[in-house]
């Protein structure tokens, strides 16, 4: 791995530590398997709470309000809670239509990355293909010249 990758991947960790810290001291609010909506400005809620740092707030809240599933919940009209799992306000029509298109975009993500792997291993299966039929010409060609039968 490259210094850049093992930063990436120690950011990743400490991304998910920070979330699962949140989820363990909030478990109602915090849950990414089944997310509901924050309350806009949750943020000041959790310092003030001060269970957490506010670093590791901030890096909690950018994993968490980034992921998939997350992003999935915000419906036009869904209730977001605050920290007590009470409802504190609602998704926009615009704040819906922004997770909408993120959606969107990380799902064509994905659905390019699938189709480029998939054309890397029919590359690579052609490749091996390719190795397998000289291998076996070449197996032929020496048996041709020894003049004894194949089996």
């Amino acid at each position: 791995m490259t210094d850049n990758q093992n930063a990436r991947q120690k950011n990743r960790e400490a991304a998910k530590a920070a979330v699962e810290l949140l989820s363990s001291n909030y478990p109602e609010v915090f849950n990414l398997k089944d997310p509901k909506p924050l309350k806009v400005g949750i943020h000041e809620e959790l310092a003030a709470d001060e269970k957490v740092s506010k670093t590791k707030i901030r890096r909690a809240l950018s994993a968490y309000v980034r992921h998939y599933n997350y992003i999935s919940c915000l419906v036009e009209g869904a209730d977001r809670i605050n920290l007590k799992g009470e409802v504190d306000g609602v998704v926009s029509a615009d704040e819906a239509q922004h997770a909408k298109e993120k959606v969107d975009a990380i799902d064509k993500a994905k659905a390019e990355k699938r189709k480029e792997f998939a054309q890397k291993k029919k590359v690579q299966q052609q490749k091996v293909k390719q190795k397998e039929q000289r291998i076996n010409n070449k197996l032929e060609q020496l048996i041709a010249k020894s003049g004894k039968p194949q089996n």
